[in-house]
């Protein structure tokens, strides 16, 4: 009888034991969950496959511009064309410590379109990183976000999908031979990403 109760009494832990780690691995999973996924932090992704959804952006071949209206600057050494209903305006812009330049396209006070652009340093040009210049400009290593390769009039460029969960924000990053640019890449912005040429 002695033995059978013992016997009880173990299994009776056992049983305790296995109940308490299922326990603590699901409030583990809901933890990472709630503060990594529905509230996502730049180094959370680092725990969340870098899978992009079916719904990739790629940037059209070329587009139809008939009634857009050219931007070109000298200073950028970039050009572009947008459509002529959008009102474009040129501010600064503050990336970290550095300065930089803002083109924006907006359409009855909404924002459509985004340009963002920061001086390159010379050890930045010679290299031509742009996973280098964006840890520079945010003090983030970009590995930590999902990515993939695009091209802006084939030069190369990178989409960082900044943020995981049903609604992402992808930013593209691309460079010229003297600035460092950064845009948010949608179905909004890709038809003027097609008409951006380089001048320099």
């Amino acid at each position: 009888m002695g033995f059978l109760r013992q016997r009880g009494i173990s299994t009776f832990w056992g049983i305790s034991i296995i109940l308490m780690e299922v326990t603590v691995v699901l409030f583990v999973f809901y933890i990472l969950y709630f503060f990594w996924i529905e509230n996502p932090t730049p180094t959370s992704n680092i725990l969340i496959i870098r899978t992009f959804r079916s719904d990739v952006v790629r940037i059209p071949g070329s587009v139809d511009t008939t009634g857009w209206v050219p931007f070109s600057s000298d200073d950028l050494g970039i050009s572009f064309y947008y459509p002529s209903t959008y009102s474009l305006n040129e501010d600064s812009i503050a990336y970290g410590t550095s300065e930089g330049q803002l083109i924006e396209l907006t359409f009855d006070g909404e924002r459509q379109f985004s340009l963002s652009a920061f001086t390159l340093l010379p050890s930045e040009i010679e290299n031509a990183r742009i996973d280098k210049v964006f840890t520079r400009l945010t003090g983030i290593n970009p590995s930590v976000y999902q990515s993939y390769e695009e091209k802006v009039n084939g030069h190369p460029a990178v989409v960082y999908r900044q943020v995981p969960g049903d609604q992402p924000q992808d930013h593209i990053y691309f460079m010229n031979d003297s600035y460092f640019f950064e845009s948010v890449f949608n179905t909004t912005s890709t038809p003027i990403l097609s008409t951006v040429r380089f001048t320099q």
